[in-house]
């Protein structure tokens, strides 16, 4: 099946728009092929695209045996019974946003990363990707690149410390493919609501920009939706996907 094909199968998503090219780059993750359609898996989430046909009950249950996790499925309707009779689901409800090209106009970034007194902000360097991977709630900035070597090749993020140096905030590329990145984002939990996600986000567009990346956003929650239009990405669809609980 060419490439042509494949990218046909997923042409007019609602969201999830840098795992797809992640995964159809060949950067991360996996390709699924089918007769008539095909599934993707990056990092955490699975997307179903084309027409499942006969194969596709035995294909997703086979995807989400390959590495156990939670996954999070996005399936268009036609794939929607194939999707009940493999696991049990809950809905979780997303906001696509058009892929912030580099060639967007240019809109005053530097001027959302305010951060408290004492506290700064970088480009990740690789003492900041290696002490990242040390602990639980930073390791997600850099594991699905797989090495500090690749997120420093393919990613690019950046980290805001406290005024003891310890990380406060980060934000980052859950993947990335040729020339753009996923956003992901993490605030430590007692520094929540203190703008840290805002100013991390503004700055890592910044970086991006220098370095002429599309950077792409989902937004799981209302919280991170409203950072994304304050930074200026501009709303798509909202839609469905489903996680599985068993």
């Amino acid at each position: 099946m060419t490439e042509k094909n494949l990218r046909s199968f997923f042409d007019g998503l609602p969201g999830m728009h840098g795992l797809a090219e992640a995964a159809l780059s060949g950067w991360h993750g996996a390709v699924w092929p089918l007769a008539r359609g095909a599934m993707l898996t990056v990092g955490d989430f699975l997307i179903c695209g084309g027409d499942p046909g006969t194969e596709g009950r035995r294909m997703l249950a086979k995807a989400m045996a390959s590495q156990p996790r939670t996954w999070l499925i996005y399936a268009p309707e036609q794939w929607k019974a194939t999707l009940k009779v493999t696991a049990l689901f809950h809905p979780a409800e997303r906001q696509g946003f058009a892929v912030l090209t580099p060639d967007a106009p240019e809109r005053e970034w530097g001027n959302l990363v305010r951060l408290p007194k004492g506290y700064t902000v970088r480009r990740m360097e690789r003492w900041d990707a290696e002490e990242c991977l040390t602990e639980e709630r930073s390791r997600e900035f850099v594991r699905e690149e797989g090495t500090v070597e690749k997120f420093l090749d393919r990613g690019i993020g950046v980290l805001a410390r406290d005024p003891s140096g310890r990380p406060a905030a980060g934000a980052s590329a859950y993947v990335s493919w040729p020339g753009g990145i996923e956003v992901q984002l993490q605030t430590r939990q007692d520094l929540q609501g203190q703008g840290l996600a805002t100013a991390v986000a503004a700055e890592l567009i910044c970086q991006a920009r220098k370095r002429h990346l599309a950077v792409a956003w989902d937004a799981a929650n209302d919280a991170s939706a409203h950072i994304a239009c304050k930074l200026g990405f501009v709303p798509g669809k909202c839609y469905t996907a489903w996680e599985r609980i068993c």
